[in-house]
């Protein structure tokens, strides 16, 4: 498998070396936007239903994009609610609630979003399954959606210092107001 990706790749140089600088920035643009991040099989412990995502390696602010959710639950009878919300952001398509009755292993919804600015937005999903038993056992999960180049909460790396007696401690940098009322 390692040597067809070596040749793969060799090819891919061979072939994009043959090409203009504006033929190699294009095929670089198109192949980015494909690029994709996947989160698979991720259950919570005890949980009743196993959640994946795929969602843009990069987002860009102005631009539209595709979140495709992937549910399976544990049960093969019953039903399965899905609500999805997108506060901050707007919402093209596939938010809001759905239900499905069980007899696949799995189900997909895409959601289509846009944010006009760059910053850190989430993406919720509240799931229930109800078995034909009648239990029912909720769920939820965020996906951390990541927009432009800057992110809104991008956390400074703290600086290691030693206290007086050798301790380590982590020093941020702070922004302190004092308000004097008289």
């Amino acid at each position: 498998m390692m040597k067809y990706s070596i040749l793969f790749a060799s090819l891919m140089t061979i072939g994009l070396s043959a090409c203009n600088q504006e033929q190699t920035e294009a095929v670089v643009e198109q192949t980015a936007a494909k690029v994709t991040h996947t989160v698979s099989g991720y259950t919570k412990p005890n949980a009743s239903i196993a959640f994946a995502y795929t969602l843009p390696e990069r987002i860009e602010a102005g631009d539209s994009f595709t979140v495709e959710l992937s549910f399976s639950p544990t049960q093969t009878e019953g039903s399965l609610k899905v609500a999805i919300t997108a506060p901050e952001l707007d919402i093209i398509s596939g938010t809001g609630a759905k239900q499905y009755t069980l007899g696949q292993s799995n189900y997909q919804v895409p959601v289509t979003l846009h944010s006009a600015q760059d910053g850190t937005y989430y993406l919720n999903v509240f799931t229930e399954l109800t078995t034909s038993a009648g239990l029912t056992r909720g769920q939820v999960n965020s996906i951390e959606l990541k927009i432009g180049d800057q992110f809104a909460n991008k956390a400074e790396k703290p600086r290691i210092d030693q206290d007086s007696k050798g301790n380590n401690i982590k020093v941020l940098n702070a922004v302190e107001e004092i308000v004097i009322e008289q």
